[in-house]
């Protein structure tokens, strides 16, 4: 698995994705699966997914930086 990378690392245009979601309105989840044991043999489970969280929160504060700063139109809006 050693192509599995950090939410934004890789060749998934994850924030174009993330952009045209915002442009769409969705108003849904995203869901954290943190397969990175193989890119991070010396981390247990729980540091691989706050690795795989911290990817995720760093790649939608970039790529959705003008909707920082505006009031979440709901909870599950807020990214920190």
């Amino acid at each position: 698995m050693s192509s599995v990378r950090p939410a934004g690392e890789g060749d998934g245009q994850l924030a174009e994705l993330l952009r045209a979601l915002d442009r769409q309105g969705y108003e849904g989840f995203l869901v954290v699966e943190p397969h990175l044991r193989g890119r991070f043999p010396d981390l247990d489970g729980p540091a691989c997914f706050a690795v795989a969280l911290g990817a995720l929160r760093r790649l939608l504060n970039e790529t959705l930086k003008p909707a920082i700063g505006r009031e979440p139109t709901s909870q599950t809006e807020e990214v920190r």
